[in-house]
């Protein structure tokens, strides 16, 4: 998990201003590039991203765009960084993409409710059903072990972390210049290695907008930590499917925004 980044960063020369004047030193900077997807010799898109995982990257965008829905789908994948090019031959033909238009949804209750046009992207995505439960001790815990083992961010200041927890363990990190992205690796790692994300922690170390809620509905998780501030559509998305959101984890707080019923206090006196 999280592999190949010898050259995660490279050291510029900068003008520094601290404590009151102008300094010459270095800085680590992160670096970008850019990688054009194809998928049985078509091109599909151009991802801007951190240039390691790149496999995983384009496996995890494709499963996100249900181009492929497990490792039996692909064939191979051929990555070219010096060229910029990841190629994804699939072994079935991809399915055609579902109708847009569709704007219902199944709520908790089972009745049909009409999506707004901006969740059109998780039109189609189930509630998620789960008795996963998190203890409050293991939610602090996970914040403090996010912050504390971000090395490349606290070198570079660059790159967000998305990180799977199943069965209280940190089964895969990854990290990218881009947020969408960083989800995106790991969810073509747990698709090449057959991993099933149902009852996993997703736990992210960014803002949290709606479109990283319709990543976790997609991969099934549950329950999505991350020590910084969801948006009023990720919430509102989150309490439609099923997801428990949790923001501002650190510090040994935090905001239960949907759901709260799968977090425990264990030990609490009795009122």
């Amino acid at each position: 998990m999280s592999t190949g980044k010898q050259d995660c960063w490279i050291s510029l020369p900068i003008t520094k201003y601290q404590s009151g004047t102008l300094r010459e030193c270095a800085a680590q900077v992160v670096q970008e590039v850019e990688i054009n997807v194809s998928v049985n010799g078509r091109y599909v898109h151009t991802l801007t991203c951190s240039p390691w995982d790149i496999e995983e990257l384009a496996v995890g965008y494709l499963f996100f765009k249900n181009t492929i829905k497990s490792r039996l789908d692909i064939e191979s994948v051929q990555i070219n960084k010096a060229a910029g090019v990841a190629e994804v031959l699939l072994a079935t033909k991809p399915e055609q993409p579902g109708n847009q238009k569709t704007q219902a949804c199944e709520t908790a209750e089972g009745k049909t409710s009409h999506k707004k046009p901006h969740f059109r992207d998780a039109a189609g995505l189930p509630f998620v059903e789960s008795t996963l439960q998190v203890q409050a001790g293991q939610i602090n815990s996970l914040a403090v072990h996010l912050e504390k083992n971000s090395l490349l961010f606290k070198k570079t200041g660059g790159v967000h972390s998305a990180l799977l927890v199943k069965d209280n363990e940190v089964a895969a990190w990854f990290e990218d210049i881009g947020r969408h992205s960083a989800v995106d690796k790991l969810a073509g790692w747990c698709v090449l290695n057959d991993v099933d994300t149902a009852n996993s922690i997703l736990l992210f170390s960014g803002r949290v907008p709606y479109e990283i809620i319709t990543k976790a509905i997609h991969l099934r998780c549950p329950i999505v930590i991350s020590p910084g501030a969801p948006t009023n559509l990720s919430i509102e998305l989150a309490a439609l499917h099923g997801v428990t959101l949790i923001g501002f984890a650190k510090n040994g707080e935090f905001n239960v925004y949907t759901h709260p019923q799968r977090v425990l206090i264990i030990g609490r006196a009795e009122e």
